[in-house]
C-alpha cells in the first residue's frame, strides 16, 4: 500500500494518498516513508504541529535516514 500511496502522490491526488498513509499507520505500518510523505502533505494543508511531529516520528525511528533530516531542515527553515 505505500507504493499505491506514493502513486496517489505523484498522480496528484493528495487527499486520496493522505488517506491511505493515514490508514498504513493506523494498520501499524513503520516505514519512515509513510511518516515523511503524509508530513508533506501535512504542511500543504498547513497542518505544521501534525508534520512537525510525523518528522520528529520519522526521525526518531531511523535516525540516519537522510530524507527525514531533509525534510526537517526545510521544515524548519520555510514554515
Amino acid at each position: 500500500m505505500l507504493a499505491e500511496g506514493r502513486a496517489l502522490l505523484d498522480a496528484g491526488r493528495l487527499e486520496d494518498a493522505e488517506n491511505c498513509y493515514r490508514q498504513l499507520l493506523t494498520a501499524g505500518a513503520s516505514d519512515p516513508a509513510i511518516r515523511i510523505n503524509l508530513a508533506a502533505l501535512c504542511q500543504r494543508g498547513g497542518e505544521l504541529a501534525e508534520a512537525d511531529q510525523l518528522l520528529r516520528q520519522a526521525i526518531e525511528a531511523n535516525p540516519a535516514n537522510p530524507l527525514a533530516h531533509h525534510q526537517w531542515l526545510k521544515r524548519e527553515h520555510h514554515p
